[in-house]
């Protein structure tokens, strides 16, 4: 059985295994942010919420792990962003929730505990043969014997027949693997997940910032030479460095 699923035309994955969806970077509330820039997208983080109960009637899923970033704002919401963040997790009141903690998601414990959302969060996690964290620090070393390691917070995009797209970055371990862990299993992939919210485009995998998320940056896992695969769950090639 496949580790994961690419759910055709989503910025998700199904685990067969754990009957989840995986996906990351809701970044709710980002429509009020665009708002105040003069761009309109009324409605956006409830609609985020109608996809997710598709793509769970599709898969039969019977839970979603976030990988973070769940909210827009860095620190405490204002009102009509945590009135988003209610709207979505009570429509989505029969699914269960796991998610990582993000950089953006400072008081969301506090806020999913307010508003009774069936939802846990914590820093990182792992099931059965997959870990799952933000992607903006490093996973601990129990994380890095597992055989699949699932990250959000880079929103990777990828020039795909001359239009750029958001694209699933998958990785095999670098030299700072076996620098860092003193145990982990050298059969271990990463998959980088694009952000899910259609108001968070996308990092070229070639850019700087690219190369800065953590994991890549101290080559735990080598992101040159990393196949590239659209939210069709085609392959689209390998990460080539900017100078090639």
């Amino acid at each position: 059985m496949q580790y994961f699923q690419i759910i055709k035309g989503y910025p998700a994955v199904y685990l067969p295994r754990e009957n989840a969806v995986v996906l990351s970077d809701n970044h709710l509330g980002a429509e009020f942010r665009l708002s105040r820039e003069g761009f309109s997208f009324p409605g956006a983080s409830p609609k985020q919420a109608d996809e997710i109960a598709a793509i769970c009637r599709m898969t039969g899923a019977d839970k979603v792990i976030s990988l973070g970033d769940v909210k827009d704002s860095i620190f405490y919401p204002p009102s009509e962003e945590y009135s988003a963040i209610q709207q979505f997790f009570r429509k989505l009141d029969y699914i269960k929730f796991i998610i990582c903690r993000g950089n953006h998601d400072s008081h969301l414990g506090e806020i999913l505990e307010k508003i009774g959302a069936n939802a846990t969060i914590s820093k990182e996690f792992s099931t059965g043969s997959s870990a799952f964290l933000h992607g903006n620090a490093m996973p601990s070393e129990s994380l890095m014997k597992k055989r699949m390691i699932f990250i959000g917070h880079g929103h990777f995009s990828a020039k795909i027949l001359g239009f750029e797209r958001k694209a699933f970055i998958l990785s095999k371990p670098g030299t700072g693997a076996r620098l860092l862990y003193k145990k982990w299993n050298r059969e271990i992939r990463l998959l980088a997940l694009p952000s899910f919210s259609r108001l968070v485009f996308g990092t070229d995998i070639r850019s700087s910032r690219a190369s800065n998320i953590p994991l890549f940056r101290r080559h735990v896992f080598e992101l040159e030479g990393s196949s590239i695969f659209t939210t069709e769950g085609k392959k689209a090639g390998l990460v080539q460095s900017s100078g090639e």
